[in-house]
């Protein structure tokens, strides 16, 4: 006798997606200054988060509020449509790489925040991560950006500290003759 077993498991891109498909018209706040912040609980770990939406966001929006059923801001496909439909959309782009939805938060949280300054901890609390530590797989860090934010740090403290190399003695070896010196870094 053969017995089969049907174990129906989420995919981690369904998480994922279930939050902008239960995105309700409530949760996006209008503050004083007339922009919008969305304001919710992660399905997936509980964790609530609040995201200022950019113009593009927005844009995105209001293009497809006609689309909108009930009180849900979008109408999103399945998973597996969504997927396929990026697909489509990847090579029309000549893009060579799988979108999903995944794909794009890690696009946003690595090339939209990170590489453009946004702390760490911002990030994943956008993200909605119970742990910092997930949102640093996200973070990928490249010679461009050290010389970044080495160029922001230098401009931030110019003018802030003095700098003495003092030479202490000057010792002998077999070989050569080398100074001892004492550097002093102090606060204006």
């Amino acid at each position: 006798m053969k017995v089969s077993f049907y174990l129906k498991r989420e995919r981690k891109e369904e998480k994922t997606a279930i939050d902008l498909k239960n995105l309700m018209w409530k949760e996006i706040i209008s503050e004083e200054d007339g922009s919008l912040l969305v304001y919710k609980s992660r399905q997936k770990t509980g964790i609530v988060f609040n995201v200022k939406l950019l113009n593009i966001p927005v844009s995105i929006i209001e293009k497809y509020r006609a689309f909108s059923k009930d009180d849900f801001v979008f109408n999103v496909f399945h998973q597996v449509k969504t997927n396929k439909l990026l697909k489509e959309v990847a090579g029309l782009c000549g893009i060579n790489k799988t979108l999903t939805f995944h794909v794009s938060r890690h696009s946003f949280a690595s090339q939209i925040c990170l590489s453009q300054g946004v702390p760490i901890e911002s990030v994943s609390r956008m993200l909605g991560h119970t742990d910092i530590a997930t949102t640093q797989r996200y973070a990928q860090v490249n010679n461009e950006k050290i010389g970044s934010d080495m160029k922001l740090l230098s401009a931030r403290i110019a003018g802030k500290y003095i700098f003495q190399l003092l030479k202490i003695k000057t010792m002998q070896n077999t070989r050569s003759t080398f100074g001892l010196f004492f550097i002093s870094i102090q606060a204006k």
